[in-house]
C-alpha cells in the first residue's frame, strides 16, 4: 500500500470521527485501539500492516481514488430515494437484482452527507449479532458480558432518541441477509422513532419475496414490519 493511499484513508478517518463526534466510537466501529488509529492520523506508520490499514479502510467505507463510480441511473435513483427518505423520516425498503449499484448508491450518499448518518453492511445476523454490529457501527462499545436483548436493542433506540432533532438516518445493506429476528428489531425502532428518523432496508428481490411470504403465511411480526415500511 502507498504512502497516498495511507494518507487516503486517514482523511476518512479524520471526516469519520468528526461525524460521530470521538475517535474512541470510531475505533469501536472499526474493532481497533484508539492507539492504531492515532498512529495512523500521526504518520506514525512504520508498525501499521496493509491488513490493518485495510480493514480500517473497509470499516469506514472508504474508497480509493482510483476506484471511479459512475453515476448510472440506479445510483442516482438511489441517491433520491436515501434524500427523500432523510427529508421526510421515512422507512423505506429497496428491493433490487444484485449488481444493480444498491451498494455503491449508499456510500456515495454516506460520502455526500455528513450528519447523522450510518450505513452497516448486514451479514446473516440474528437478533443479537445484529444489533451488536449496529451498537459497533454507531460508535458505541458493546457491553461486556451477559447483556439481555433486551437491554442491548434498548441502547441502540436511545442512542437514536438522543439524536432525533438531526433526524438521523440508518442504511441497511445487504438487509435480505438478516434472519427473521433481526429484522423483527425494526419494528421497535419504528415504534419509537416514527417520524423521528429514517432507516432504509436494501437488499435484492428476495428481501421484498420473504417479507411478503411472511405476510401471506401469517408468520409472526411479518405482517407489522410490511406495514411499517410501506406497505404496497
Amino acid at each position: 500500500m502507498t504512502n497516498i493511499q495511507k494518507q487516503e484513508i486517514v482523511t476518512t478517518i479524520n471526516t469519520e470521527i468528526s461525524r460521530l463526534g470521538s475517535g474512541n466510537k470510531f475505533a469501536n466501529k472499526c474493532g481497533v485501539s484508539a492507539a492504531t488509529l492515532s498512529q495512523m492520523r500521526n504518520s506514525e506508520w512504520e508498525l501499521i500492516s496493509d491488513q490493518m490499514w485495510l480493514k480500517v479502510a473497509n470499516k469506514s467505507g472508504h474508497t480509493f481514488s482510483t476506484w471511479q463510480i459512475a453515476e448510472t441511473t440506479n445510483f442516482r435513483m438511489m441517491q433520491k430515494v436515501l434524500t427523500e427518505a432523510k427529508q421526510e423520516c421515512l422507512f423505506v425498503p429497496v428491493s433490487y437484482p444484485a449488481g444493480a449499484g444498491k451498494t455503491a448508491g449508499l456510500q456515495g450518499w454516506i460520502k455526500a452527507n455528513e450528519g447523522f448518518n450510518y450505513l452497516l453492511k448486514c451479514r446473516d445476523w440474528a437478533k443479537r449479532e445484529f444489533i451488536e454490529n449496529l451498537i459497533a457501527e454507531i460508535g458505541l462499545e458493546v457491553p461486556k458480558g451477559y447483556i439481555s436483548i433486551d437491554k442491548l436493542g434498548l441502547i441502540v433506540i436511545d442512542f437514536f432518541i438522543e439524536r432525533r432533532n438531526f433526524m438521523p438516518s440508518l442504511l441497511l445493506d445487504q438487509a435480505n441477509s438478516l434472519k427473521p429476528s433481526a429484522l423483527k428489531f425494526l419494528i421497535h425502532l419504528y415504534n419509537e422513532l416514527e417520524d423521528e428518523m429514517s432507516v432504509i432496508i436494501v437488499g435484492t428481490e428476495n428481501l421484498e419475496k420473504e417479507i411478503k411470504r411472511g405476510v401471506r403465511y401469517n408468520k409472526h411480526g411479518y405482517d407489522e414490519i410490511d406495514s411499517r415500511f410501506g406497505r404496497n
